[in-house]
């Protein structure tokens, strides 16, 4: 696998994030950086790959929101024109089959009125129901886009034994190799991690998984792996129905 600038592309992210909620710029100026920022990640446009979200108009933006959540904590969500939203709808993903990535989520009908607590223009609070089970929650602002929460968040990637002539993110055929990062399982440690592969524009295939932890997943590459470069995404494994709408993430 080629090395790729991913964390470059989230440090840059996570500056014009920091910029915007000091107060260094203008909503428009984020919204301008943003888009550009993500576009660097070649994020497919759905709601399990989105490094960062920008729209136009007064429509609320979020770029960011707290993970590792159980029911009961407070979520909190980071971006713009969010100053009127009093409320977000919210609910539970159904569990499911792993399936594949590539569609984004709906609206549940089970979704709740979730009250938010101080707004103001650049972040909101709300509750996740106590009465939900672990698992990954969605919400929507009035007029914005859905967002998940406790997708897992992948830094990293290297061979579980160290090989000779491998730079940052590379893997050899049919070796085992580690991924480093956050929530492959959820924060009571339920989930059944799944890894999926796929060169740029190919089909996606699910690769074995050997290990899974909270902060690390490890999996066999095919043995078949070409050179050249790829996408890898990473999912929980309880699922929303139909399969493939959450819980997997790009790389």
């Amino acid at each position: 696998m080629e090395p790729y600038s991913k964390q470059e592309v989230a440090g840059e992210t996570e500056t014009v994030a920091a910029r915007f909620v000091r107060g260094e710029w203008s909503r428009r100026e984020f919204l301008q950086m943003a888009g550009a920022t993500s576009a660097l990640a070649l994020a497919p446009a759905s709601a399990w790959s989105a490094t960062a979200a920008a729209g136009g108009g007064d429509a609320p933006v979020v770029f960011w929101t707290s993970e590792s959540l159980l029911p009961g904590d407070m979520a909190m969500a980071l971006g713009g024109g969010l100053g009127g939203v009093k409320e977000v709808r919210a609910w539970r993903l159904e569990d499911g089959g792993a399936g594949m990535p590539g569609a984004k989520p709906g609206v549940s009908s089970r979704a709740v009125d979730a009250k938010t607590l101080q707004p103001n223009e650049r972040s909101i609070k709300f509750e996740v129901p106590a009465s939900w089970t672990p698992g990954v929650f969605a919400f929507q602002p009035a007029g914005g886009a859905v967002q998940l929460i406790n997708q897992p968040l992948l830094w990293f990637v290297q061979p579980t034994i160290l090989l000779p002539g491998l730079s940052d993110n590379e893997i050899a055929p049919g070796v085992e190799f580690q991924i480093i990062g956050k929530d492959f399982l959820l924060p009571d440690e339920s989930g059944k991690a799944s890894v999926a592969l796929r060169s740029k524009g190919g089909a996606w295939k699910v690769l074995p998984v050997t290990k899974a932890e909270r902060y690390s997943v490890q999996a066999i590459a095919p043995a078949d792996l070409a050179p050249g470069a790829y996408e890898m995404c990473v999912q929980t494994g309880l699922v929303v129905r139909p399969a493939g709408v959450s819980r997997w993430r790009l790389a």
